[in-house]
């Protein structure tokens, strides 16, 4: 089952706080691909998400941006007997607020 939510009330107002480089996996194989984690704050979750994109932007410390066609996957992560519901977010980009388009590429 794959959850269709309203990206805007679930997550709320997007504040970006930093980004990592990550190799994408396909198929559990490290690939030589790259992916962007981007780490944001999102206002109704009250806690850091992160998103991966394939394009790297350049985007201001605490600066509002809004994810490009978003996708998330719900996971059970184990701890022993505990399980929780995880999220995995994706996007294809992620764009400033209020722009037409994506921001420049690196």
């Amino acid at each position: 089952m794959k959850p269709v939510l309203d990206i805007k009330k679930t997550l709320g107002q997007l504040n970006f706080l930093g980004v990592d480089e990550k190799y994408k996996y396909e198929n559990g194989e490290r690939t030589d691909k790259t992916v962007y984690a981007y780490k944001l704050a999102s206002q109704e979750q009250g806690e850091q998400i992160t998103v991966k994109t394939p394009n790297k932007v350049e985007l201001d410390y605490l600066q509002e941006c809004e994810l490009v066609e978003p996708d998330v996957k719900m996971y059970v992560q184990m701890s022993g007997d505990f399980g929780t519901i995880a999220y995995s977010w994706n996007a294809e980009d992620i764009k400033v607020v209020g722009s037409n388009s994506a921001l420049k590429q690196k």
